[in-house]
């Protein structure tokens, strides 16, 4: 078989381990940093998880400027708001310690940092001609995976609609994964957070983009995913957050390159529609996409299969068997940690034509393995309505 070229690319410095945290000034000292903005959300903030990151920037000399405005999915005026206050304060860089919507805004203003103008205008990949600002992301949820990612996803509330923007120095310069800062996540917007992981390793596995270092890290993540979740979510086990904050870091690692698919693709709809959790809205649409792309997938959700089997004889199974099995387990996962399989709207029949024309037309839909028409993702969207 010929090899196929491909491009990986990661190159967030990560600095991982319960107490982690206590090593932020210090690292960044090592970028220059001596004035920042430090990006967070109303609730981070309550927990004292701003504070907390305050103390080591206090200890190494490094002034910080609040900004803890942050929403769930971002929109175009919080980035702004943000923005002129780091330009105001002629600050140097972003520290951002909170979920995938804090570190979205957080990379925006960054990016604003370095090459002005209006957020809207470096949609797509590779817009902007300057490397963002240094940003050091903290992830308070095992989830998005943002802290190593070179995109982020804002809402343009004058379309109502999600847009990403992308782009080779747009990676973080440096994360730090550090479990303790899960102990005070609520367990729903755990497994929301969890399960948005899965969807970002699973759809790795069959984004045209693939390439046998995103599968590793897809199915390595997969395997911790199922291992930790519930355990994650519903005790306070540090082992199990420090294990969830990894899979959702290396999940991210894997989509990052790979590319997503139909799974993120509608959700984009649905979220910008219906304002549900992204993690709840990917949650839903995952096995209902794997269900979808299984004729293209038997390889990979074999892999996945066995990889996840505690079932003696399974290795003997055949991989058509074996890919079989994928999806049910993953609903399974979803009903041990009391996640809802559907969505609790019933939408009038127009607005899933609407959204399943769009998805249709969406660049990420042409990364699925599989092709996607209007009439299967308007199949997929009454599947996660329950209709």
């Amino acid at each position: 078989m010929t090899a196929i070229p491909f491009l990986y690319s990661m190159p967030t410095r990560i600095i991982h381990g319960p107490g982690s945290l206590g090593r932020l000034g210090e690292e960044a000292g090592l970028l220059g940093l001596r004035r920042v903005l430090l990006v967070s959300d109303p609730g981070v903030r309550k927990a004292g998880l701003v504070e907390r990151a305050q103390e080591p920037l206090q200890k190494a000399g490094i002034a910080a400027s609040l900004f803890t405005e942050v929403e769930e999915n971002p929109c175009m005026a919080t980035v702004r708001r943000g923005y002129d206050l780091l330009r105001a304060e002629r600050l140097e860089g972003v520290i951002v310690i909170g979920g995938g919507s804090a570190m979205c805004a957080a990379k925006a203003i960054a990016l604003l940092g370095s090459n002005g103008g209006e957020i809207s205008d470096y949609e797509g990949v590779g817009k902007f001609a300057l490397a963002p600002l240094p940003v050091i992301a903290i992830p308070t949820t095992a989830g998005s995976g943002s802290e190593v990612s070179q995109s982020f996803i804002l809402t343009n509330e004058v379309r109502n609609d999600k847009f990403t923007v992308s782009g080779p120095t747009n990676f973080p310069s440096m994360a730090i994964l550090d479990a303790e800062l899960l102990m005070s996540v609520p367990p729903r917007v755990a497994v929301f957070a969890g399960l948005d992981a899965l969807s970002h390793a699973v759809e790795a596995l069959w984004a045209k983009g693939a390439t046998p270092i995103t599968e590793a890290l897809a199915l390595a993540a997969i395997r911790s995913i199922f291992a930790n979740l519930r355990r994650a979510s519903f005790s306070p086990d540090l082992a199990a957050k420090d294990a969830m904050i990894v899979a959702s870091s290396m999940a991210n690692m894997a989509c990052g390159n790979s590319g997503l698919a139909i799974v993120h693709a509608i959700g984009r709809f649905i979220e910008s529609r219906y304002h549900y959790p992204h993690g709840q809205v990917n949650g839903v649409l995952l096995p209902i996409g794997m269900d979808f792309n299984r004729p293209v997938c038997a390889r990979q959700f074999s892999a996945m299969a066995r990889g996840l089997s505690t079932r003696a004889g399974d290795g003997a199974e055949t991989e058509e068997r074996l890919a079989d099995r994928a999806a049910g387990l993953v609903r399974d996962l979803m009903r041990a940690n009391d996640f809802a399989l559907t969505f609790d709207l019933r939408p009038p029949a127009a607005e899933l034509r609407q959204m399943a024309e769009a998805t249709e037309r969406y660049p990420m839909t042409a990364r699925n393995a599989r092709a996607v028409t209007a009439a299967d993702a308007e199949a997929m969207l009454r599947a996660a309505f329950g209709m």
